[in-house]
């Protein structure tokens, strides 16, 4: 569809859920962060790497 700037160009549905597949954050404390995650988002722990990270 050409967009002619008469009206908006057409959005994608409304109610798709987001995917989001990886976010890097560096943190002081890995375990503190892990903690955070998993108490506010409910993310599910894959690993731990030690203290350098845990993918989740």
């Amino acid at each position: 569809m050409k967009y002619t700037g008469q009206r908006d160009p057409p959005l994608g549905p409304v109610n798709d859920p987001v995917k989001i597949g990886n976010v890097l954050r560096p943190v002081a404390d890995v375990d503190a962060a892990m903690r955070f995650c998993i108490e506010t988002f409910g993310l599910a722990m894959k690993f731990v790497d030690g203290d350098r990270y845990a993918p989740m």
